[in-house]
Protein backbone atom coordinates (compact mmCIF):
# COMPACT_ATOMS: atom_id res chain seq x y z
CA UNK A 1 0.00 0.00 0.00
CA UNK A 2 1.58 3.56 -0.95
CA UNK A 3 2.00 6.44 1.24
CA UNK A 4 0.50 9.25 -0.08
CA UNK A 5 -2.31 12.65 -0.26
CA UNK A 6 -4.51 13.11 -2.96
CA UNK A 7 -4.19 16.00 -5.31
CA UNK A 8 -7.03 17.15 -4.79
CA UNK A 9 -6.54 17.55 -0.82
CA UNK A 10 -2.91 18.93 -1.19
CA UNK A 11 -4.14 21.41 -3.29
CA UNK A 12 -6.42 22.98 -0.55
CA UNK A 13 -3.76 23.34 1.86
CA UNK A 14 -2.96 27.23 2.55
CA UNK A 15 0.41 27.34 0.21
CA UNK A 16 -1.57 26.15 -2.46
CA UNK A 17 -5.27 27.19 -2.17
CA UNK A 18 -4.57 30.27 -4.52
CA UNK A 19 -3.22 27.37 -7.95
CA UNK A 20 -5.09 27.05 -10.37
CA UNK A 21 -6.04 23.51 -12.39
CA UNK A 22 -5.62 24.68 -15.99
CA UNK A 23 -6.39 21.08 -17.15
CA UNK A 24 -6.49 17.39 -16.47
CA UNK A 25 -9.30 18.30 -13.12
CA UNK A 26 -10.17 14.48 -13.98
CA UNK A 27 -7.14 13.27 -12.34
CA UNK A 28 -6.81 14.93 -9.19
CA UNK A 29 -7.85 11.76 -7.66
CA UNK A 30 -3.89 10.68 -8.32
CA UNK A 31 -1.75 10.08 -4.78
CA UNK A 32 1.18 12.42 -4.54
CA UNK A 33 4.17 10.59 -2.67
CA UNK A 34 6.72 12.66 -3.36
CA UNK A 35 7.78 16.55 -4.24
CA UNK A 36 9.83 17.06 -7.01
CA UNK A 37 11.48 20.01 -8.49
CA UNK A 38 12.21 20.76 -12.23
CA UNK A 39 15.50 22.51 -12.96
CA UNK A 40 17.00 20.69 -16.42
CA UNK A 41 15.17 20.45 -19.10
CA UNK A 42 15.66 16.79 -20.07
CA UNK A 43 14.13 16.00 -16.43
CA UNK A 44 12.13 12.73 -17.69
CA UNK A 45 14.44 10.15 -16.22
CA UNK A 46 14.78 11.77 -13.01
CA UNK A 47 11.20 11.49 -12.21
CA UNK A 48 9.41 8.90 -10.46
CA UNK A 49 5.56 7.74 -9.83
CA UNK A 50 3.76 9.92 -7.67
CA UNK A 51 5.62 12.59 -7.56
CA UNK A 52 4.27 16.17 -7.76
CA UNK A 53 6.64 18.35 -9.96
CA UNK A 54 7.30 21.96 -9.27
CA UNK A 55 8.94 23.96 -12.03
CA UNK A 56 9.68 27.64 -12.13
CA UNK A 57 9.14 27.36 -16.28
CA UNK A 58 13.30 28.56 -16.48
CA UNK A 59 13.87 25.08 -17.85
CA UNK A 60 11.30 25.77 -20.45
CA UNK A 61 11.88 28.62 -22.24
CA UNK A 62 14.75 27.75 -24.24
CA UNK A 63 12.97 24.61 -24.92
CA UNK A 64 9.96 25.37 -26.98
CA UNK A 65 10.52 22.10 -29.16
CA UNK A 66 10.35 19.41 -26.01
CA UNK A 67 7.12 21.16 -24.87
CA UNK A 68 5.04 19.22 -26.79
CA UNK A 69 6.59 15.98 -25.44
CA UNK A 70 6.52 16.98 -21.41
CA UNK A 71 3.14 16.49 -20.34
CA UNK A 72 2.54 13.00 -21.95
CA UNK A 73 6.45 12.09 -20.80
CA UNK A 74 5.65 12.73 -17.51
CA UNK A 75 2.20 11.11 -17.48
CA UNK A 76 3.79 7.67 -19.02
CA UNK A 77 6.21 7.87 -15.88
CA UNK A 78 2.93 8.03 -13.57
CA UNK A 79 3.33 11.62 -11.86
CA UNK A 80 0.51 13.25 -9.57
CA UNK A 81 0.57 16.38 -11.53
CA UNK A 82 3.14 19.34 -13.12
CA UNK A 83 2.96 22.53 -11.24
CA UNK A 84 4.27 25.84 -13.05
CA UNK A 85 5.26 29.34 -11.55
CA UNK A 86 5.06 30.91 -15.13
CA UNK A 87 4.76 34.97 -14.51
CA UNK A 88 9.24 35.04 -14.24
CA UNK A 89 9.95 33.44 -17.10
CA UNK A 90 7.16 32.56 -19.81
CA UNK A 91 3.46 34.61 -20.21
CA UNK A 92 1.29 31.82 -19.72
CA UNK A 93 1.58 28.18 -20.07
CA UNK A 94 1.96 27.10 -23.59
CA UNK A 95 -1.17 25.88 -25.11
CA UNK A 96 0.00 22.56 -26.28
CA UNK A 97 0.74 21.79 -22.67
CA UNK A 98 -2.83 22.33 -21.31
CA UNK A 99 -3.90 20.36 -24.71
CA UNK A 100 -2.38 17.37 -23.87
CA UNK A 101 -3.10 17.98 -20.30
CA UNK A 102 -6.58 17.65 -20.45
CA UNK A 103 -6.30 14.62 -23.19
CA UNK A 104 -4.55 12.64 -20.47
CA UNK A 105 -6.26 13.27 -17.64
CA UNK A 106 -3.39 14.88 -16.23
CA UNK A 107 -2.96 17.39 -13.33
CA UNK A 108 -1.49 20.52 -15.17
CA UNK A 109 -1.32 23.63 -12.42
CA UNK A 110 -0.68 27.13 -12.38
CA UNK A 111 0.73 28.47 -9.43
CA UNK A 112 0.25 32.44 -8.35
CA UNK A 113 3.50 34.29 -8.44
CA UNK A 114 4.07 34.79 -4.44
CA UNK A 115 4.18 30.78 -4.13
CA UNK A 116 6.99 29.93 -2.10
CA UNK A 117 8.55 26.10 -3.19
CA UNK A 118 9.59 25.45 0.21
CA UNK A 119 6.01 26.25 1.78
CA UNK A 120 4.73 24.22 -0.97
CA UNK A 121 7.35 21.31 0.17
CA UNK A 122 6.88 21.86 3.32
CA UNK A 123 3.30 22.10 2.96
CA UNK A 124 2.86 18.84 1.04
CA UNK A 125 5.28 16.37 2.75
CA UNK A 126 4.15 17.08 6.53
CA UNK A 127 0.66 15.91 4.78
CA UNK A 128 1.74 13.23 3.38
CA UNK A 129 3.58 12.61 6.74
CA UNK A 130 0.40 13.49 8.71
CA UNK A 131 -1.49 10.32 6.48
CA UNK A 132 1.31 7.92 7.16
CA UNK A 133 0.78 8.32 10.66
CA UNK A 134 -2.93 7.92 10.76
CA UNK A 135 -2.73 4.81 8.66
CA UNK A 136 -0.45 3.45 11.17
CA UNK A 137 -2.42 4.37 13.70
CA UNK A 138 -5.45 2.86 12.64
CA UNK A 139 -3.61 -0.22 11.04
CA UNK A 140 -2.49 -0.54 14.78
CA UNK A 141 -6.05 -0.97 15.88
CA UNK A 142 -6.98 -3.39 13.43
CA UNK A 143 -4.49 -5.43 14.79
CA UNK A 144 -5.53 -4.56 18.06
CA UNK A 145 -9.35 -5.43 17.30
CA UNK A 146 -8.30 -9.41 15.98
CA UNK A 147 -5.28 -9.46 18.64
CA UNK A 148 -8.10 -9.30 21.21
CA UNK A 149 -10.10 -12.26 19.26
CA UNK A 150 -6.92 -14.78 19.66
CA UNK A 151 -6.23 -14.08 23.66
CA UNK A 152 -9.72 -14.63 24.34
CA UNK A 153 -10.26 -17.67 22.65
CA UNK A 154 -12.62 -16.33 19.73
CA UNK A 155 -13.02 -18.91 16.63
CA UNK A 156 -13.35 -18.39 13.24
CA UNK A 157 -17.25 -16.83 13.90
CA UNK A 158 -15.63 -14.08 15.86
CA UNK A 159 -13.19 -13.42 13.20
CA UNK A 160 -15.81 -13.26 10.28
CA UNK A 161 -18.03 -11.04 12.50
CA UNK A 162 -15.10 -8.83 13.39
CA UNK A 163 -14.11 -7.94 10.08
CA UNK A 164 -17.51 -7.16 8.80
CA UNK A 165 -17.75 -5.05 11.40
CA UNK A 166 -14.52 -2.96 10.18
CA UNK A 167 -15.15 -3.09 6.47
CA UNK A 168 -19.03 -3.11 6.59
CA UNK A 169 -19.14 -5.91 4.06
CA UNK A 170 -20.38 -9.38 5.04
CA UNK A 171 -17.71 -12.11 5.34
CA UNK A 172 -17.13 -15.33 4.97
CA UNK A 173 -14.49 -17.99 5.99
CA UNK A 174 -13.59 -20.88 3.06
CA UNK A 175 -11.95 -24.26 3.61
CA UNK A 176 -9.80 -25.44 1.04
CA UNK A 177 -12.65 -27.33 -1.01
CA UNK A 178 -14.79 -24.15 -0.67
CA UNK A 179 -16.84 -24.93 1.88
CA UNK A 180 -18.21 -22.56 4.52
CA UNK A 181 -16.53 -22.73 7.71
CA UNK A 182 -18.16 -19.42 9.00
CA UNK A 183 -19.43 -16.43 7.89
CA UNK A 184 -20.98 -12.61 9.63
CA UNK A 185 -24.04 -11.65 10.20
CA UNK A 186 -26.16 -10.96 6.91
CA UNK A 187 -23.33 -12.90 5.17
CA UNK A 188 -26.21 -15.64 4.54
CA UNK A 189 -28.76 -12.94 2.92
CA UNK A 190 -26.29 -12.55 0.26
CA UNK A 191 -25.43 -15.99 -0.91
CA UNK A 192 -22.09 -15.21 0.45
CA UNK A 193 -20.19 -18.69 -0.38
CA UNK A 194 -22.27 -19.68 -2.95
CA UNK A 195 -20.53 -20.01 -6.46
CA UNK A 196 -22.95 -17.24 -8.03
CA UNK A 197 -22.00 -14.45 -5.16
CA UNK A 198 -20.11 -11.94 -6.26
CA UNK A 199 -16.79 -12.10 -4.21
CA UNK A 200 -12.86 -10.92 -2.97
CA UNK A 201 -11.45 -13.32 -2.15
CA UNK A 202 -7.91 -13.69 0.21
CA UNK A 203 -6.15 -16.75 0.63
CA UNK A 204 -5.29 -18.03 4.14
CA UNK A 205 -1.64 -19.57 3.86
CA UNK A 206 0.82 -20.85 6.58
CA UNK A 207 4.39 -21.02 4.98
CA UNK A 208 2.85 -21.28 1.23
CA UNK A 209 0.32 -24.13 2.32
CA UNK A 210 -3.19 -23.08 1.88
CA UNK A 211 -5.69 -23.37 4.59
CA UNK A 212 -8.63 -22.08 3.18
CA UNK A 213 -9.97 -18.38 2.02
CA UNK A 214 -11.66 -15.19 3.65
CA UNK A 215 -14.61 -13.87 1.41
CA UNK A 216 -16.35 -10.42 1.54
CA UNK A 217 -18.84 -9.12 -0.70
CA UNK A 218 -17.75 -7.38 -3.99
CA UNK A 219 -19.63 -3.77 -2.93
CA UNK A 220 -19.52 -2.26 0.30
CA UNK A 221 -22.77 -2.04 1.95
CA UNK A 222 -21.73 1.52 4.40
CA UNK A 223 -22.02 4.99 3.75
CA UNK A 224 -18.88 5.14 1.48
CA UNK A 225 -19.86 2.35 -0.64
CA UNK A 226 -20.30 4.92 -3.41
CA UNK A 227 -16.64 5.93 -3.61
CA UNK A 228 -16.11 2.08 -4.24
CA UNK A 229 -15.75 0.41 -7.74
CA UNK A 230 -17.66 -3.31 -7.59
CA UNK A 231 -14.99 -5.79 -6.38
CA UNK A 232 -12.57 -2.64 -5.15
CA UNK A 233 -11.43 -3.33 -1.67
CA UNK A 234 -9.86 0.53 -0.16
CA UNK A 235 -6.55 0.35 2.05
CA UNK A 236 -7.81 0.13 5.25
CA UNK A 237 -10.18 -3.09 4.63
CA UNK A 238 -7.34 -4.82 2.83
CA UNK A 239 -5.59 -4.30 6.22
CA UNK A 240 -8.63 -5.93 7.90
CA UNK A 241 -8.64 -8.39 5.41
CA UNK A 242 -4.94 -8.96 5.48
CA UNK A 243 -5.06 -9.37 9.30
CA UNK A 244 -8.29 -11.24 9.97
CA UNK A 245 -6.43 -14.04 7.72
CA UNK A 246 -3.63 -14.06 9.82
CA UNK A 247 -5.72 -14.86 12.63
CA UNK A 248 -7.71 -17.23 10.81
CA UNK A 249 -4.56 -19.26 9.68
CA UNK A 250 -3.42 -19.48 13.42
CA UNK A 251 -7.24 -21.04 14.62
CA UNK A 252 -7.20 -23.19 11.35
CA UNK A 253 -3.88 -24.51 12.46
CA UNK A 254 -4.76 -25.05 15.80
CA UNK A 255 -7.60 -26.93 15.09
CA UNK A 256 -5.87 -29.28 12.83
CA UNK A 257 -2.83 -29.97 15.23
CA UNK A 258 -5.80 -30.68 17.71
CA UNK A 259 -7.55 -33.33 15.63
CA UNK A 260 -4.25 -34.45 14.56
CA UNK A 261 -3.62 -35.26 18.33
CA UNK A 262 -6.86 -36.59 18.75
CA UNK A 263 -6.63 -39.23 16.10
CA UNK A 264 -3.18 -40.31 17.78
CA UNK A 265 -4.83 -40.56 20.77
CA UNK A 266 -7.63 -42.57 19.86
CA UNK A 267 -5.10 -45.02 17.86
CA UNK A 268 -2.74 -45.23 21.10
CA UNK A 269 -6.13 -45.99 22.88
CA UNK A 270 -7.37 -48.83 20.06
CA UNK A 271 -3.95 -50.40 20.37
CA UNK A 272 -3.67 -50.53 24.26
Amino acid sequence: MADGVLLREALKLAPLQRARVVAGAAGLHRLVHQINIMEVPDILPWVKPGQLLLTTADPLRDEKAALADLVPGLAARGLAGFAIKPSRYIDEIPQVMVEAAERLAFPLIELPPEASFDEVINAVLGSILNAQAMRLERSAAIHDRFTRIVLGGGGLREIAQTLTDLIERPAAILDPDGTVLATSAGAGAHGLGNAGAPVTAHPIQVDGEQHGSIVVLAQGQGEHREQEQPGELGEDALVAVEQAAMVAALRLVQARGLAEADRRFQAVCLEE
